[in-house]
């Protein structure tokens, strides 16, 4: 029986219920800052320990798997000392908010020999899945231009920035880029699909739509792909009814537009052009996320998002804002044991 404590009880509490859907395993001990939180958590999932001190989470030697579900940039602090505790971590995404970060965190888990996997949970939603096989199969043929977009509605932004005030620069956080709440998922599912970029130029401004965020709530980067290919994250806090990721993805022989519940394709072979591919949604992706995380911790296999992975997608989001920030392209750097992201 696998043992798991999970750090962080907002989103970490759908990780909890993922967790005890599993039959070999067992959530022992959770961990939160808010101890009214901790009490109704524990209650909520019949889970019979809580700390408030993270560090007694790591001193548990009955645990050998952690969630770490805190705020973004507390991902590092709370992840290290497991890692140095040879536990093996599930960090929600965004792996980290600084590169060099993710970095220490990549190395300090292969020196342990702990199983790291970074939540990009979009990685297991059913179209986006099909889409990556479709275009590692070689359906599309080479592919000229990626772009994927994460659009948040102002209304529905505004609600969040009150539950998780962080986000924002209030409380016990900094404000946070974007890049790395939102365009972690566009960037995370480009590199899958598409592979690594080498350079991006980005665009970002503050919309006026959403005062309460101090940081720019738009951002438009440009992404080249080797001598070949370019592609572009749009992303948006700030956007009136607009809500969702998409991809659309073009190649030599046809022409893939993707969201979450289908698919629009046009294949150059077919002469009835664009065509609807539905996907009904069976399952939750979190419930298929978690046990392929505790399958490779099992069998002792490299999760589909492993430590490097989250590290190369956190080299991306970096490069992106600081080509916002200095107005110039940034090239972006590939970090040991990345050479593109099509397995």
């Amino acid at each position: 029986m696998w043992k798991v404590a999970v750090v962080g009880l907002g989103h970490g509490r759908n990780h909890i219920a993922a967790y005890q859907r599993l039959a070999d395993v067992q959530v022992v001990l959770l961990c939160d800052t808010d101890k009214e939180r901790l009490a109704d958590a524990m209650q909520q999932f019949g889970v019979p320990e809580g700390t408030t001190d993270i560090m007694e989470v790591a001193h548990r030697d009955d645990v050998q798997i952690v969630s770490i579900c805190t705020p973004d940039h507390l991902h590092y602090a709370h992840a290290k000392p497991m890692l140095q505790a040879g536990k093996h971590v599930l960090i929600e995404k965004p792996m980290t908010t600084k590169l060099d970060e993710a970095l220490e965190l990549a190395e300090l888990a292969e020196q342990n020999g702990c199983v790291v996997m970074v939540g990009n949970v979009l990685r297991f939603v059913p179209s986006f899945r099909e889409a990556h096989a479709f275009v590692r199969d070689g359906k599309l043929g080479r592919l000229h231009y990626a772009e994927g977009t994460y659009l948040h509605d102002v209304a529905d932004i505004r609600r969040l920035l009150k539950a998780t005030p962080w986000r924002a620069g209030k409380g016990d956080g900094v404000a946070q880029e974007i890049m790395f709440g939102g365009g972690v998922h566009p960037a995370d599912l480009l590199r899958w699909m598409a592979g690594e970029p080498d350079e991006v130029f980005a665009y970002a401004v503050r919309t006026g739509n959403l005062p309460e965020y101090p940081l720019p709530d738009q951002v438009v980067a440009l992404l080249k792909f080797g001598e070949h290919a370019i592609g572009k994250i749009w992303v948006s806090i700030a956007i009136q009814g607009g809500w969702g990721t998409a991809l659309t993805l073009c190649g030599a022989s046809g022409t893939l537009k993707a969201k979450s519940d289908g698919w629009e394709l046009y294949l150059s072979d077919e002469p009835s052009g664009y065509r609807h591919v539905s996907f009904p949604t069976t399952g939750k992706p979190m419930d298929a996320e978690i046990a392929h995380f505790v399958e490779c911790v099992r069998d002792g296999k490299k999760p589909l998002v492993d430590a490097w992975d989250g590290a190369q997608t956190v080299a991306l989001l970096d490069a992106a804002v600081r080509s916002y920030q200095t107005g110039q392209p940034q090239p972006v750097r590939k970090v040991k044991g990345k050479g593109g992201c099509l397995q």
